[in-house]
This record gives structure tokens, sequence and C-alpha cells, in this order.
């Protein structure tokens, strides 16, 4: 009957998916469907035999054949969310991860370094499912098991276990600052009247018997309302923001370095978004400035489109300032001041600068077409927020952005695939070519009057 060859049987289904799977997803997921009926059709059975009874060497006991029959089970369901995962479902990917896991801790079987990263991993499915309970839960619970398994290990005399430790550490907080950015766009899209305040309500699965609510307890998992919320948040992400850079140092791990500078950076930014001062808006992507423009310092010739996003990054900063800084101006008593205009044109000048040094590192034919005329676009409006002191230097900031626009469009002109991919921006630049010069006309014939 079939409980007597159920073992070889799922066994040898799950070897030929993992052949199958290098090639071929659709019948390596049939095999392991098949693999699962089996086991689910002979789970009540007496004791299947293995592969050992087959080939006897040595003795086991009905104990041991069960838990061998259940260990090969789990690697069914293993290999079903990896190949979920490859054909792009991530939901039951994550469906069978998360039995996997909790059949991994249920029968101790299971090494903390990857049960750790694989419940991280996990938890960015959640977090794009706006389910921050069970994202947060699987982050929690990845921390806990790498906890556990050092304060059992120490002292770690091994390097490379410690080494391994430590880096896993490392990665379970980059995936809480993922958690951390994810909670507050999603807040501030509320906040912006863009997004539902509704996060996913689904049923949570907790891995017991894991003690995690301390830890759970320390960030939220519903979205932030207010300044205050927002902060706590961000100041949860901030610990693990030091705890990731103390493993991945600019020194050993730049690439690493950098991005998880960026989300520093994208942290501070959403953080600023709950800040109704402006001036201390301003103060947080001036912080934001000075974090990645140290970063500028990496080999151009490594990184040279690192550095780029970089410049790109920080010429969208120095824009965002410009505008903070024309409405402190415009809230000010009494006209701006000779130093306030002053240092909105610096940061206006700053910020073209560093968009022009994000496109001068393209060089033909350019992939990224859409970013590359976007930086384009943005020097163009750029010039427009310059403020001139006289009617001859509004005139030249007024001619400098109309030659862009002109640029775009003569760009446009001698690309046919830009049309499809900067289609609205395209009408916008038609429209400026077309307004420009008559405000250019009034202010040359206001001049000549004069």
């Amino acid at each position: 009957s079939l409980f007597k060859i159920c073992f070889p049987l799922v066994a040898s289904l799950n070897e030929l998916a993992i052949l199958c799977s290098h090639t071929d997803d659709e019948t390596a997921l049939k095999l392991l469907l098949k693999a699962k009926s089996v086991f689910e059709a002979c789970k009540s059975q007496p004791t299947p035999l293995t592969d050992k009874d087959w080939f006897p060497s040595e003795l086991h006991t009905t104990i041991l054949k069960e838990k061998s029959f259940e260990d090969i089970h789990t690697h069914t369901l293993y290999y079903l969310a990896q190949v979920y995962s490859n054909l792009d479902d991530k939901k039951l990917s994550a469906v069978y991860c998360q039995i996997t896991l909790s059949r991994q801790l249920n029968n101790k079987l299971y090494d903390p370094v990857e049960w750790s990263l694989n419940a991280a991993n996990m938890s960015q499915y959640y977090m794009q499912t706006n389910n921050y309970a069970q994202s947060r839960h699987c982050l929690a619970s990845a921390q806990v098991i790498l906890k556990q398994y050092i304060t059992e290990s120490e002292p770690i005399d091994d390097p490379a276990l410690k080494e391994r430790l430590q880096r896993s550490e490392a990665d379970v907080s980059r995936c809480w600052i993922k958690y951390c950015i994810s909670l507050l766009k999603s807040s501030k899209k509320v906040l912006d009247k863009e997004g539902d305040s509704d996060v996913n309500k689904d049923a949570l699965h907790r891995f017991e018997p894991l003690l995690v609510s301390e830890i759970e307890g320390e960030v939220l998992c519903v979205l932030a309302e207010d300044y205050q919320g927002a902060r706590s948040i961000f100041l949860f992400a901030q610990k693990h923001v030091q705890k990731a850079k103390s493993f991945f140092t600019f020194d050993n791990c730049v690439l690493d370095y950098v991005a998880i500078a960026q989300d520093y950076s994208q942290l501070f930014k959403l953080l600023a978004a709950f800040e109704t001062d402006l001036s201390l808006k301003c103060r947080m992507h001036k912080r934001r400035i000075d974090m990645l423009s140290s970063l500028l310092s990496i080999s151009r010739n490594h990184y040279l489109v690192l550095i780029g996003q970089l410049h790109y990054e920080i010429g969208g900063i120095y824009e965002s300032m410009v505008d903070l800084k024309i409405l402190l101006a415009n809230n000010e008593d009494g006209p701006p001041t000779p130093h306030s205009l002053n240092k909105i044109n610096m940061l206006v000048q700053s910020a073209i600068n560093n968009f022009q040094k994000f496109v001068e590192i393209f060089n033909e034919p350019i992939d990224d077409i859409h970013t590359y005329l976007t930086a384009r676009l943005h020097i163009a409006q750029l010039y427009s927020k310059f403020i001139g002191t006289s009617l001859e230097e509004r005139t030249q900031y007024i001619h400098s952005s109309l030659n862009v626009y002109k640029w775009i469009l003569n760009y446009r002109d001698n690309h046919k695939d830009v049309e499809s991919v900067f289609a609205e921006e395209i009408k916008l630049c038609e429209e400026m070519v077309e307004l420009l010069p008559l405000k250019l006309t009034l202010h040359i014939n206001f001049l000549f009057n004069k």
C-alpha cells in the first residue's frame, strides 16, 4: 500500500522538484504539490517505512521514523516557498515560508542564523501589503532567535561564526529600517490625503513559543498620526541605523554603508513631513545634505553611477530647501532681507550644480532616459526660482530656463523613444517654450523703455 512507500516517494518527489526548479518551476511546483498530497494522505497511517528500512543499516524506532517523515514534509513546504517565489506568487511563498518556520521551531530543527534571516525577509513581504503587525512580529522573532543563540553560544571564539552572527544582526537591523521607512511612507500618504488610513488587519500568525512582546512594544505597527508618532518610529529606526553601520562600515562595505546612509536620509525626509516648523524642516534637510555629501569621497572610477545617484538626491534636497526658504521669506514681516534673498539664490545654485553633475555622468545611449531628463527639467525649473536683484538678472534667469526647456525638446526630436516615457513632461516643456519668450519680451521692452 501507499503508506509503505510514501517516505521514499516524498523524498524522491522533493529531489526531482529541486532538479526541475533550475529550468522549469511549473513542473517543480506540480511535483512538490504531489509530495504534499502524499504526506497528507499517509500521515494518519501507520508509521511509514524510511529509506533506512529499505536499505537497513541500523534499527530505527517508531518515533524517529515519524520525526523523519515530518522533517521531509517540512522540506517539501520549504521548497514550495522557494518555487512560489520564483513564480512571483509572493503571497503563497510567504504562507509556505511561515508554515516552514513554525514547523522548524516546533521540531527544534533549524539553523538560528538562517531561520532569523528567512523571518526577516518574510517581513518585507508583509510590509509591502501594509500588514505591519505581521511584519513587526517576523522581525521581532528574528531578533529574539539571534539573541538567544548568541547568549547560549557565548563566549564565541570562532571568528567566522562571530562575523556571521554580527552580519546577521546587521541584516535584521536593515530590515527594521526598511520597515520604519515603509510605515512612515504610508503614514505620510494619509497625512497628504493620498492614501488609506486602514492597515492590513489579517489575523496575526505568531511564532510560538517565542517571547517577542518587549521588542514589539518598542515600535508602532499602526500609522503615525502626528509628529510624536512619527518621531517614535524615527528614533527606533535610528537605533538600527547605528547598529547596521557598526558592521557595514564605510571602509569595509562601502556599498552597504552608502545604502544605509540613503535610508537614513529617507527617514529624515519622512520625519520632516510631519514637522510644522519650517525652520526645523530646513535643519532636517540640511542634515541630509551633510550626510550624503560626506559620501561623495568614494572612488569616482569604481562608483560613478552611485556618485550620480547621490548628486541627484542632494539636488532634490537643495530644491526642497529653496521652497521652504521662499515660504519663510514670504512669512517675514516686511520685504525679505538681502541675506534671505542671497541664501535662496545660493541654495538654487547648489541644487543646479548637483543636478548638473548628475547629468554629466551619462553617455549616449542613455538607459534611464526618464531620470536623466527629469534632472534637466529640475534645472530648467530652478532657474526660474532665482531671485534677481535687477531686471537684467531676472531676464538672464528666464533666458537660461528657456534654453534648458528648448534643449529637452530638441533631445526629444532626436530620440524617438522619449515621447513614450516623458510624455507629460514634454507637454510642460512645450508650454514653457511658448510662455517664457513672452515673459522675456516684456522684460526686454521694459529695459529698453527704461
